[in-house]
């Protein structure tokens, strides 16, 4: 036997070949500056093995990964995942989920094509996905915080129990049903016997579509690996009814015993409920036979049935042969490895088949894991599994991942060919992008975010877009920034100008027009019009002042007030002026006192009136010159 050595460098960020039996995969590194305590990353590691079998009789064969020290998980047994089960790709369970749990952390569920109504399975149990949570990552399969997703689900589907699942347990989709053959097996039991060519199920959804020869399709109950050769979905109405038979209607088989082994289930009618098995079948009259006679007849042409069942070739892919002792229906089984009990799960496998053990050894210190697989009893063929790989949460030390396999004779014109076609480990790159940055679907690097666009977590698979209210204005921005007064914005990078007679505060996705009582210019906040000054209108780009006889004594006013009588004002005055002494003021809103008249003084200010000289005083008259009180007298004694 010869073995085979290929190596990958894992967490290095170049792509490269090297000579020999050794290549570099496309990978990268992980951001020290997004490693946090929570921010802990997991991978799946995928190998294809193209094995030849040493001979027939040769089902052992051992794989063996080796370095993988860097990696963070525990000792002990690792679950692995068989691909050619999977209707999809891997998801890491990401934290433990009890048998209650009506959620389960996976890390991206979109890369892995889960959906609403999918049904996944998790190490033995089958889960119904109702509604899914989180964005995921991308097809990158670039894994980090961000990129968990949380499925909510209804547990122990398909007739399994609710089991505990740890973190790293791997979740991949299935298309599944339940065995509802009720053949009595040797122990009494009801289920599948070693002679029966059909598989009579619950459903056959996910199991529709013919075989052909350019399409095989397989089938898994237990360790059993069945081939489909044809699948039966059908409803009809019976012909006729007889104690023990019933008439197809035409359009059936004309072949002999074609549907022997499958079950007619009453769905719509009298008898409805009953299941009898077709023990045998007339081509030519399509008289289907049974053992035990109806509990209520179906009524023909009225009453309906119907017949869900895979005619299988039995014991495929080296899971075993089928021996029997006895003709049916007298069934004597003498193989129990090949008996499945009632309510037992078939899974639909596809056109690939590889059994695996359902656990690796594993060991962290020595970062060995040693994967024991059953070979393929073809002559050749490729097996892919993949195992979770968790890092430590710290920087990943470049560290090579290597493939050894033995127990198998490698083709010795394969040795001359490009290695990784044997041995091919696909590795998903690990990388966390930074904080205004993110990574696009397909690329394994990080890219800053575009101007108006914005990450503001570690892990980021998109950027936002700047809401409105807020505008970017450079490339890797981690938040954005407020709109500034004087301007609207609304979103991405578009901050624009308030034009005049608008305005705006702080964070605006519009402008307003300008308020009574202020003035607006643009790109600025709204001003309060001065002391001295009034707005009486909208959108106003400046205020007007007061006129002469007017003050404003406040800010944002409408208007001015009238002076009092008494008092005067100059233009844009904040208060009036009272009338000077031997002055006096008459109405409202004056602009200039007026002097005392002859024979009055006045020595207060701010008055309205003057006040009369006492009697035998006043004004007089001397060679034509005025004495005494003559006019703006500010005291008494000039009268």
């Amino acid at each position: 036997m010869r073995s085979l050595r290929i190596s990958i460098l894992v967490f290095v960020a170049r792509l490269s070949l090297l000579t020999g039996d050794q290549f570099i995969l496309r990978s990268i590194g992980q951001s020290s500056a997004c490693v946090e305590e929570a921010n802990v990353l997991s991978a799946t590691l995928s190998v294809d093995l193209q094995l030849r079998n040493q001979d027939a009789g040769e089902f052992a064969s051992t794989v063996r990964v080796s370095d993988l020290v860097e990696t963070s998980t525990f000792n002990g047994n690792l679950n692995i995942a068989d691909h050619s089960m999977a209707y999809s790709g891997i998801a890491t369970v990401g934290e433990f989920a009890s048998t209650g749990d009506a959620f389960i952390f996976v890390d991206n569920a979109w890369r892995a094509g889960f959906a609403r109504d999918h049904t996944i399975r998790i190490d033995d149990e089958l889960v119904h996905i109702t509604s899914i949570l989180g964005t995921g990552c991308n097809e990158s399969h670039i894994v980090h915080m961000g990129c968990w997703n949380t499925l909510m689900v209804q547990r122990a589907q398909h007739g399994t129990t609710a089991a505990t699942h740890f973190r790293g347990a791997l979740a991949y989709r299935v298309y599944a049903a339940q065995l509802m053959d009720e053949t009595t097996l040797s122990d009494g039991g009801l289920g599948l016997g070693n002679a029966q060519e059909y598989v009579n199920l619950d459903t056959v959804e996910g199991f529709e579509g013919q075989p052909s020869i350019f399409d095989p399709r397989y089938c898994r109950i237990g360790d059993e690996v069945l081939s489909i050769e044809f699948v039966l979905n059908v409803t009809d109405t019976p012909l006729a009814v007889g104690s023990t038979f019933m008439v197809l209607p035409d359009g059936f088989s004309q072949v002999n015993n074609f549907y022997r082994g499958a079950d007619i289930i009453i769905v719509e009618g009298a008898g409805l409920g009953q299941r009898r098995k077709i023990d045998s079948y007339i081509g030519n009259t399509r008289v289907a036979s049974f053992t035990a006679v109806w509990d209520v007849f179906p009524e023909p042409g009225v009453s309906k049935f119907r017949i869900l069942a895979l005619k299988v070739a039995r014991g495929q892919k080296g899971t075993g042969s089928v021996q029997v002792l006895g003709a049916p229906p007298n069934i004597i089984i003498v193989q129990l490895g090949l008996v499945h009990q009632q309510g037992s799960q078939v899974y639909f496998t596809g056109n690939t088949w590889a059994a695996f053990s359902r656990t690796g050894q594993w060991s962290m210190t020595t970062g060995v894991l040693d994967l024991p697989l059953i070979a393929d009893a073809d002559p050749a063929m490729v097996f892919r599994f993949s195992i979770p790989l968790r890092n430590s949460g710290t920087p990943q030390i470049p560290v090579t991942v290597s493939a050894e396999v033995t127990g198998v004779t490698i083709p010795s014109e394969a040795l001359n060919t490009d290695p990784r076609a044997l041995v091919w480990p696909i590795y998903f790159p690990l990388l966390v992008c930074g904080k205004g940055t993110f990574m696009a679907a397909g690329e394994v690097v990080c890219t800053d975010c575009a101007v108006g666009k914005f990450s503001e977590a570690c892990g980021g698979f998109g950027c936002q877009a700047c809401p409105p209210a807020t505008y970017g204005s450079s490339l890797a921005q981690t938040a954005c920034s407020d709109c500034d007064p004087g301007f609207f914005c609304v979103g991405d990078s578009d901050r624009q100008l308030c034009e005049d007679g608008t305005y705006s505060e702080a964070r605006a996705s519009f402008c307003t027009d300008c308020p009574v009582g202020h003035y607006c210019l643009a790109g600025q906040a709204r001003q309060e019009c001065a002391e001295g000054t009034f707005m009486n209108h909208t959108r106003a780009t400046a205020c007007y002042s007061c006129s002469a006889g007017r003050f404003q004594d406040d800010t944002a006013s409408t208007g001015c007030l009238l002076c009092e009588a008494g008092t005067i004002s100059g233009v844009q005055a904040t208060s009036c002026t009272g009338c000077a002494a031997g002055t006096f003021g008459v109405g409202l809103g004056q602009t200039s006192c007026l002097d005392c008249l002859e024979s009055t003084y006045q020595p207060e200010t701010g008055t309205t009136t003057c006040i009369q000289c006492p009697l035998n005083t006043g004004a007089r008259w001397v060679m034509g010159e005025c004495t005494g009180a003559c006019g703006g007298s500010a005291t008494k004694d000039d009268c």
